[in-house]
Formats: C-alpha cells, structure tokens, sequence
C-alpha cells in the first residue's frame, strides 16, 4: 500500500515547502536509485499539466492526456517504478482532491499504491491532510526560532529583529535580501520598518487577508514587500512591470518565454536578476515562481493603487498576442501557456467586461484543451465563446453560426466531448 504524509500549517510563508525540498535533497544523496517528482497542486491545469510531464520523464508509453493519471498509478502502482516519492506540495483545496469527476472518480482516487513508493503531501489545510495521509500528519511549528536564526546567521541579526518579522522565513529573506543588496545595517532597516507603518496597513486590503493568518504575519510580510518593492520601482521599473504581469497569471511555473520581457539577453537577465535578488520569485529551470504571499500582496497593492485592470487587460493583450495555435508542433508550448492563460482569461472577475475582444484566442485555447483530451474544460470554454459571439454579434450572425457549427463538429468527433 502507499503510504501518504503530510506536512501541515495554517499559512503560507512559513517553510513548508523548504523543509520538503531540503527532505527531497537529502533522499536523492542517501538513495541515488530512488526518484523524486515534485507537483505543484495551485490548480488542477498546473496538475495536470505536471502529470504529463512525468509521463515524459519517465517514458510512458502511448501517453494520453486524457488517461495520463490512470497512466501514472498504473506505472507507479507496479514494481518496474522502482523506489519512488511523489511530492503535492500546497495540497490545500479539497476540491481538487475529493470532488468526482464525470467518470466519478476523484484525484485522491489516482495514488497509486506500492511498498516501494511514498507519497507526501504539503498543505495548509488540516481536515484535508487528514483525508489524504490518513492521520499521518507532522505539523510545522507555528514559530521556528531557530531556523529563523540560521537563515540570518551571516548576517548577525539579533532577536529583537526578527520578532518585528513574527520569525517568518518568507520576511526574513526579503529582509535579508534588501540589506544585503543595499548594504544596511539593521538599525536603518529597523527605521524602514517603522516608516512604512501607515502604507503597510493600507496595503493589507481585503485581498490580502486570509483566514487562519495570523494578523503579525501578514504585517510581516505586507511590510518587507513594500520596502523591496519601492527599491525595485526605484531601480529598474521593467521588473516591476514584469511582477504586475505575473500578479494576473497564478503565481507557479510562469514559464519564461511568456513575459513581457526586452529582446535584449543583458536586460533579460537583469530584471529577472532583480526579483531574484529581493526574493520575490524564486527560478526552475525555465519556469519562475512568486510565493503565494508575494503574489497576494502585488495584487493588493495593484488594486489599492486603482492599476489592477490596466494590469490585466496589458496581460490579457500579452497573451492573446503570443498564445498559439493548436498545431501538435506547439504542442509544449501550450502547455506551458495554458495555466497563466486560463488564470488570466477566466479568473478575474476584472476582466469579464472585456473578454468580447479575445474570442479568437479563447478559441484557440479550446482547441489546445481539446488536442490534449480535456474534453470537459475545452467544451465549457467553447460554450462561452459561443456565448460570447450571440452578445456581440447577435444569434443570426455568421460569425454566431460559424461558432455553433464549430461546437457541434466538436461535440460529434468519437471520444471527445458530450
């Protein structure tokens, strides 16, 4: 049988995910033979999108889209896996996990189950912990002293500091990044901390509250991005234009080649270098990240400042420009292009005014869903460009008609949708 852990708290910044990696680390160095996959469970397109990966790596043969989970518990259920440990990190929306499918099944329905093989599970939600690892739960402590310590040991920092900080490893860092790069001592840091008081408890919106935070760690972190981000603002603009974009993306795996970025390599690098350095994103390989905290407290500011749909439309406009078409020779591309896509294009209430001007390229992602076997979420996108065509055009219009049609032959083709 599987045995499933997880590794629980009630907020986000506080090292979960540090702790598994540096778990998955030390696995690879005491057992070469053994292999670690890592899923990012933020949405089930990320979800999936990771499935098929996998089912590369590993050389799956006849790899379906539309069976790849199937595919993987059957490989990872059997002994020709090997030793194995599958990593869900942000294992938090119980309806990712528990809700069927229209088969009836559900993804926790997927795991696969081998003597040889450890599934492990990060999240902030305990109940759902509980479903999943079947009580095999290990808490992170609320307040790691400690490991706030060691992170700072170089530094010097005293305790008094990190207190300001509630012992938050995302603060820290960001903390820790800004002296560094420009070269503080922790009394002119403090002086900062202090100063933007007032800003800091207008940044904490609605949008960034999140229940069971705790009010000091959400002021830790609100505080530390916004000292980063005026030095940001301050030294190179494009990166903060380049943080907007992916505040309307969902924050994991925003693949590179995506961004708004300069064609120029130098200045590339350098306003990703940017981000890095105060600890906003983090890189993997191509792909980029914002902790989640970050990308709450962008979006905030963003909407406290009135930029927020000015954001999004300039993103929607991004995408729609460089999205492609559903051609098997694009076919990585648009996987990698879907989650943020689909985050921007149908998950800002902002953007729903104006999603008349992008029919063309939410069709071309209907046709990308359907080429991949996503049957049920290609046919509701289809149904909404659809809908789409009848309030601009009218129901008798050819463009109306053409879409209908369209539907139709899709909905008709043996073992699509329907």
């Amino acid at each position: 049988m599987v045995i499933g852990k997880s590794l629980s708290q009630a907020w986000g910044g506080v090292g979960k995910t540090q702790v598994v990696l540096e778990l998955a680390y030390r696995i690879r160095q005491k057992d070469e033979g053994c292999s670690v996959f890592w899923i990012p469970c933020t949405s089930p397109a990320v979800i999936e999108q990771t499935f098929l990966e996998i089912g590369q790596t590993i050389g799956l043969e006849d790899l379906d889209p539309a069976q790849v989970k199937e595919q993987l518990k059957t490989h990872f259920s059997s002994d020709r896996a090997g030793r194995w440990l599958l990593i869900f990190d942000n294992a938090d929306d119980p309806d990712i996990w528990l809700s069927p499918n229209e088969v009836g099944l559900r993804l926790r329905d997927y795991l696969p189950q081998n003597e040889q093989g450890r599934v492990l599970f990060t999240t902030r939600n305990r109940k759902l912990g509980v479903d999943l690892s079947e009580r095999n739960i290990f808490p992170v402590p609320d307040v790691d002293k400690e490991t706030a310590l060691s992170m700072l040991q170089e530094l010097a920092m005293q305790i008094p500091f990190l207190e300001q900080l509630a012992f938050l490893p995302l603060a820290i860092a960001q903390a820790s990044a800004y002296i560094a790069k420009n070269g503080l001592d922790l009394s002119e840091y403090l002086e900062l901390l202090q100063e933007q008081e007032s800003e800091m408890v207008e940044l904490l919106s609605e949008d960034f509250t999140d229940q069971g935070r705790y009010k000091e760690i959400q002021n830790s972190v609100a505080t530390t991005w916004l000292i980063s981000f005026k030095r940001i603002q301050h030294e190179n603009q494009l990166a903060a234009d380049t943080l907007f974009f992916m505040a309307c993306c969902n924050p994991r795996n925003i693949p590179t080649s995506l961004l708004p970025l300069p064609t120029s390599k130098k200045r590339r690098r350098d306003t990703l270098g940017v981000l890095d350095a105060y600890s906003f994103t983090n890189r993997q390989d191509k792909d980029i990240n914002l902790h989640r905290l970050v990308h709450l407290a962008t979006r905030s500011f963003l909407r406290k400042n009135g930029l927020f749909f000015d954001c999004v439309l300039r993103a929607a406009d991004h995408i729609n420009n460089i999205f492609p078409n559903h051609d098997h020779t694009n076919r990585k591309q648009w996987r990698e292009y879907l989650p943020p896509m689909l985050c921007c294009f149908l998950s800002e209430k902002d953007f729903m005014d104006k999603r008349n001007n992008y029919i063309s390229s939410m069709d071309r992602a209907a046709n990308c869903l359907q080429s991949d076997g996503r049957w049920y979420e290609a046919e509701m996108l289809y149904m909404d460009v659809l809908k789409m065509e009848e309030e601009r055009s009218g129901p008798e219009h050819p463009d109306t008609l053409s879409s209908m049609a369209n539907l139709a032959k899709k909905l008709l083709e043996p073992g699509s949708m329907g």
